[in-house]
C-alpha cells in the first residue's frame, strides 16, 4: 500500500504520516493511547445500547468457523462511533 501512495504522488499520506494528525483530532473515551488520542474535537466512544440484531450479526462468522476480529471497537465486534 505504501508504494501505491507514494507512487501515486501521494508523499506525505502514509499512515505514519497522518497518524499524529488523528490522535491531535480524537477525543477517545478510554484515553490516550499509542494510536488513539484524548482532549481532541473528534469524540469516539463505545456503543452503550447493544442490540439482539447485532449480536446476531456478530456472531455469524463464528458459526462460519472464523473468528471475529477483536481490533474492531470494544472488542467485541462493534465499531466506535466517532462524531
Amino acid at each position: 500500500m505504501k508504494k501505491l501512495i507514494l507512487a501515486s504522488g501521494n508523499v506525505g499520506w502514509g499512515w505514519k504520516d497522518v497518524l499524529p494528525y488523528l490522535i491531535k483530532c480524537e477525543h477517545n473515551t478510554r484515553g490516550a493511547s499509542e494510536y488513539h488520542g484524548e482532549g481532541g474535537p473528534m469524540s469516539c466512544s463505545d456503543i452503550e445500547n447493544e442490540h439482539e440484531l447485532m449480536e446476531a450479526i456478530i456472531r455469524r462468522p463464528n458459526g462460519f468457523g472464523s473468528a471475529w476480529p477483536t481490533s474492531l471497537g470494544s472488542g467485541r465486534g462493534y465499531f466506535r462511533p466517532c462524531a
